[in-house]
């Protein structure tokens, strides 16, 4: 507070002192030092405001706790919010990758039964929680595991039949 009042007379500098000694973290809860409301006071006495120095303090105390709450408020749905917050739109981002990068391989590594995955509509991630999205990622990378799986078997299956029983 001293460095915004510098240059002015000293009873904005011992105002800001004063306000200094309560700290910045208190100030934005609302906890003003009671010289601001003499300034007000003899600002009104001079000015003749409509609003009287006690209404203003009050009004000042309330913008100040409005400000932060304002900013709690957008804090908690930046980072939290199941839609639109910070950490959602990086998974969101990181779930469009993937699917993507499922779309791009197409049908290679699904089995016939499968390939109706790749035409299911997924939508816009942008309004939405991305559930829909992972529970289809979920099903085509299991899909592909399966096909895989299902082709390892049959190519040991048809190995075994080509060399006949193993020698035990």
């Amino acid at each position: 507070m001293r460095e915004i009042c510098e240059g002015l007379d000293s009873r904005f500098t011992s105002m800001a002192q004063e306000q200094d000694t309560i700290g910045w973290r208190r100030f934005m809860e609302g906890m003003i030092c009671s010289k601001i409301r003499e300034i007000q006071l003899d600002y009104h006495h001079r000015h003749g405001t409509l609003m009287n120095p006690q209404r203003w303090t009050c009004g000042l105390i309330l913008k100040l706790m409005e400000t932060t709450h304002g900013q709690w408020i957008y804090r908690n749905i930046q980072i939290h919010d199941s839609v639109s917050g910070t950490q959602t739109t990086l998974r969101k981002e990181a779930i469009q990758k993937e699917i993507e990068e499922q779309l791009e391989r197409g049908g290679d590594g699904l089995l016939e039964e499968d390939q109706w995955m790749l035409e299911v509509n997924l939508g816009d991630l942008e309004n939405t929680n991305g559930e829909k999205e992972t529970y289809w990622l979920l099903a085509i990378k299991a899909a592909r595991t399966a096909a895989t799986l299902s082709r390892e078997s049959t190519s040991n299956h048809d190995e075994e039949s080509e060399t006949g029983p193993a020698d035990l």
